[in-house]
């Protein structure tokens, strides 16, 4: 049986101990971003991402309506060009 696991990936735990803002993109991947009928981005990490803005509302993440290549996403979070990433692995 296959089960969905929520994952978050974050480069340095300490970014949300002072951050307001935290940059993100999203990689097409239904269910976890994709556009819907409004042409608005959702799915399962933008669940997430509401979440923890909700829990703690000094937290703002940002950029998730941007897609990115899987690839450049870990580019830029290695750079330093993106905060943190969500995702959902299927095990």
């Amino acid at each position: 049986m296959n089960v969905l696991r929520v994952c978050l990936l974050i480069f340095g735990l300490s970014i949300f101990a002072n951050a307001e803002e935290l940059k993100t993109a999203a990689q097409y991947s239904f269910p976890k971003y994709y556009k819907n009928k409004d042409g608005k981005t959702a799915g399962i990490c933008v669940d997430i991402i509401h979440a923890i803005e909700n829990v703690d509302p000094t937290i703002k993440v940002n950029g998730y309506q941007e897609f990115l290549p899987f690839k450049r996403l870990q580019f830029y979070l290695i750079n330093g060009k993106l905060d943190v990433f969500f995702w959902v692995k299927k095990e």
